[in-house]
């Protein structure tokens, strides 16, 4: 029994050390370092005297050393392994009731027991006298277990009553007061159980009653500043989480917790069971001990998209000297506004650059058109009939007008945000307005197959005066009517109503039955520089002034206006006026008198930028590009452009050299190239549904189109965005404006570039084609995929172009059109030349027979073989193996 409990309280023993020192490797205060070294000492001394056990002799020296221990540091050993275990304890935030806990509870218990057991044994008497008690030596013995009673009893209470303290009450000041009283008088006990003779006393634990009070004071200095800093840090606008090397979250203050949307309660936090957020896991590597930077995306709201951004730092906690791990901390910063910010400001300047992008076109375009028509009348001058000297006349001043409307109206733009521009306000009685103003549109409308109404019940008519400046109001519907008319490429109706909503708001709506805006762009359509993208070929694409210029305009007379679309149903635009002028400041003159025509005299000029009378003009090209042709062109050319006007410009000069199909946008552009196969296509980057650079990417990216040369006309005349489109496989690229002979030259080199392989195939045969290095690479590449399928199955005389046409995923159309432009051959003479070059290297390296090359390059018939064979090489098939010997 006593070998029994003794190896109980040796394990014990090993147990305790081991978690005093799992309880304060990683905790770096000033009795850590001491505290792990006690704990190894008594690893090894209860190792020890676990040995005597077995009868281990371990040598006089060994021997005296441990009953030194006994008698002169055991007092010591005791109360500080309590303290170690109690801190531990509270490091880890176990109950009190934990096992690892209760083990030594258990312990002092067992020993009781066995004591209790020694004295019913033995009795209390001695058994040399009936009235002498047992001696305490003796009682004792060589394990000394009343010593273990005394002093575990006390322990006993200090065990459970001191954790609970710590744990829950540790921020509490008397509590610290509690906890220093109960820790200190542990050495008097055994002073105590001492004056009884119970144990032996000795000087030192004088010294250890001092050491106590140190550490209680040195803890009670280390748990006042982590509060303050926690104050601190809790106020603070930036976010904090720290974890240990376990990456369990130690701390988080409330601004993290926030930016997170974290709960986190103190009890979760000193359980130390909580893993660090798993969003911070998305965008950091928690293994690499190193500094990382990262900008975590945080969708509050998926429905409204709106994203929050926050910049986030992960600093490693290493230990000053030995370097090892002991956690992380993650800095916060929330720079959702900063973020917010610059994506305007890049938004900003996306738009500013697509604006000025299309304000570009817009000037280059009619620059075009007019010194071109201005070329034509300078060269032809003498000859030049009455009627085409009208027309060409008609065109430029049609693009001067263009030009001119243009830029007053981005002076007016201008003028109206630096606040210089004035306006006057005047009596406009909008029932008799409004008439002569649509009617300026009624040739477009008729053209586009478009009904324009204007509708107002006769109570409206009577309280219809409106004070507005009438060139202002004048802009406001030609922007309004002309983007109606826009929308709907295939007919429709505009409907325009007038209604008075009560005695101080006018209500004026412009609603069309188009294409409608995308809820994207919805938001964006009054922004400065923003353009959505219409599907009326007729009208230019936007530059994005017009709805702006709207928008300021009537904020300068203290009207609004709001926009509301469907996809594919279409759009209205309601503008509410204030009637009266009592809400325009008192300085500007208000003119009461009523204007009446004033919109259709004076900007019936002005609309021609828009409504112009292109049908006349594109009729007359088209009539003298045809007089001007006498047969058709072999060469095929696919003009992609949406002007209408510059089309008819190119097609008059185009068409004498070349067979034109045109397209208005680049979808149908792409169509008509897949469908008609053309020797070269002609396409401005700035068309609508699919730009230039897209439509080139596609065409060149598709193995039936990617041989067509392509020439990209342009206002963006930068190295960058040219080498963009060079990029995208574009084989040439011509800035507005041009010279159209420069423009045929360039033209009439790409299709004879290309036509090159078909000189180079035909005098050196595929197989050179294919290794030819200065020959485009894609198209090499198409034709060895076609010569290599027939090589595999070289032996079989029934492969048909339908199986060619499969191999490189084409209809047999396509093939033959493909190979036509390539090699000026069709498939089914491609596969003969294929045969007789493979039947070639036959008879040049085997000495099989004719019969049997003719067989192995697939041919049924020999006779037929040597025809063939004859009409290619000129030459029979012996006669060429005479010539080329192997």
């Amino acid at each position: 029994m006593n070998e029994a409990a003794f190896l109980l309280y040796s394990l014990t023993g090993i147990i305790a050390a081991s978690l005093g020192w799992d309880g304060f490797k990683n905790r770096h205060l000033p009795i850590a370092r001491p505290f792990t070294a006690l704990a190894y000492f008594m690893v090894i001394f209860a190792g020890l005297r676990t040995l005597e056990l077995f009868e281990w002799d371990m040598g006089q020296w060994v021997g005296q050393a441990l009953e030194d221990f006994d008698s002169l540091l055991a007092p010591l050993v005791y109360p500080t392994w309590i303290w170690m275990l109690l801190e531990y304890q509270q490091e880890k935030k176990i109950p009190v009731t934990d096992f690892r806990v209760m083990i030594f509870i258990i312990h002092p218990i067992i020993q009781f027991l066995f004591v209790v057991f020694d004295i019913y044994s033995h009795g209390f008497l001695s058994s040399s006298s009936s009235v002498d008690l047992i001696d305490i030596d003796q009682r004792l013995g060589d394990y000394s277990k009343i010593q273990h009673i005394y002093a575990w009893s006390m322990l006993f209470l200090l065990i459970t009553l001191t954790p609970y303290i710590m744990i829950k009450k540790q921020q509490h000041t008397i509590w610290e007061m509690v906890k220093v009283v109960a820790l200190t008088p542990l050495p008097f006990v055994f002073f105590a159980l001492h004056k009884y003779g119970l144990i032996q006393y000795r000087l030192s634990v004088v010294f250890f009653t001092l050491y106590l009070f140190w550490v209680s004071r040195q803890y009670r200095l280390l748990d006042v500043m982590p509060l303050a800093l926690r104050g601190i840090i809790d106020k603070v606008d930036s976010g904090i989480l720290v974890s240990n090397a376990q990456a369990k979250l130690l701390f988080v203050n409330g601004y993290a917790s926030k930016l997170l949307n974290l709960h986190l309660s103190p009890e979760v936090l000193k359980r130390r069971e909580q893993d660090i957020p798993a969003r911070l896991r998305q965008y950091f590597d928690f293994s690499n001990l190193t500094k990382q930077e990262a900008q975590l995306i945080i969708e509050d709201n998926p429905q409204d998209a709106s994203k929050r951004y926050i910049d986030a730092v992960l600093q490693p906690i290493l230990h000053p000297k030995s370097k090892r791990h002991l956690g992380v901390t993650v800095s916060l910063h929330d720079v959702t506004e900063r973020k917010n910010t610059e994506l305007q400001l890049q938004r900003f300047d996306r738009q500013k650059s697509e604006f000025f992008a299309g304000i570009s076109h817009e000037f280059r375009t009619p620059l075009t058109l007019i010194l071109g028509n201005l070329d034509d009348l300078l060269a032809d001058a003498d000859h030049v009939k009455p009627n085409e000297l009208k027309a060409t006349l008609s065109r430029v001043k049609s693009n001067n007008q263009r030009l001119l409307a243009l830029v007053n109206q981005l002076l007016e733009l201008s003028r109206l945000e630096a606040g210089s521009l004035q306006i006057k306000p005047t009596l406009l009685h909008l029932e008799r307005y409004l008439p002569p103003l649509i009617a300026n549109f009624e040739s477009q409308a008729s053209r586009q197959h478009c009904r324009i109404r204007l509708q107002f019940s006769p109570q409206t008519a009577q309280q219809a005066a409106l004070y507005f400046d009438a060139d202002a109001f004048d802009k406001v519907m030609l922007n309004l009517i002309s983007n109606a008319l826009k929308s709907m490429p295939n007919g429709g109706d505009v409907t325009i109503q007038l209604d008075s909503v009560d005695d101080e708001c006018l209500q004026l709506s412009v609603q069309d039955n188009g294409c409608g805006i995308p809820a994207a762009s919805l938001e964006k359509v009054f922004e400065m520089f923003y353009s959505h993208e219409h599907s009326n070929p007729a009208w230019p694409q936007g530059t994005g002034v017009g709805l702006s210029l709207v928008k300021e305009l009537l904020k300068r007379h203290g009207a609004d206006i709001q926009v509301e679309s469907t996809k594919g149903q279409g759009t209205t635009f309601t503008i509410t006026f204030r009637k009266g002028y009592a809400h325009f400041p008192a300085e500007l003159v208000v003119q009461h008198q009523a204007d009446t025509a004033f919109a259709a005299d004076k900007h019936h000029d002005l609309l021609a930028f828009d409504v112009v009378h292109e049908n006349a003009l594109i009729d007359n090209a088209a009539v003298l590009a045809h007089s001007k042709r006498n047969e058709i062109s072999e060469k095929v050319v696919l003009l992609v452009e949406d002007n209408a006007e510059m089309r008819a410009y190119i097609r008059k000069h185009l068409a004498i050299h070349f067979r034109l199909i045109e397209a208005a946008d680049g979808e149908e552009g792409l169509a008509l190239a897949q469908e008609s196969m053309p020797d070269l296509v002609l396409s401005d980057v700035m068309i609508p549904k699919m730009n230039g650079y897209d439509l080139c990417h596609a065409l060149k990216s598709n193995p039936q189109t990617s041989h067509i040369p392509v020439l990209l006309l342009t206002a963006k005349s930068s190295q960058s965005e040219k080498l963009e489109g060079l990029e995208l496989g574009a084989d040439d690229y011509l800035s507005k404006p041009f010279d159209v002979r420069e423009l045929t030259l360039r033209m009439n080199n790409l299709i004879a570039s290309r036509r090159t392989i078909q000189a180079f195939y035909q005098s050196h045969g595929l197989q050179k084609v294919i290794c030819n290095p200065e020959l485009p690479k894609r198209e090499t590449s198409f034709l060895d995929t076609l010569r290599q399928y027939v090589e595999d199955n070289i032996g079989n005389a029934d492969i048909k172009v339908t199986d060619l046409a499969a191999t490189v995923y084409m209809s047999e159309r396509n093939l033959t059109r493909k190979l036509k432009a390539l090699t000026g051959d069709t498939p089914k003479k491609m596969l003969l030349v294929i045969r007789l070059e493979y039947a070639a290297k036959l008879l040049t390296h085997t000495d099989e027979s004719i019969t049997e090359v003719s067989y192995h390059a697939g041919f049924a018939d020999a006779s037929h073989f040597t025809r063939s064979f004859k009409a290619h090489y000129s030459v029979t098939p012996t006669q060429f193996r005479e010539q080329n010997p192997g």
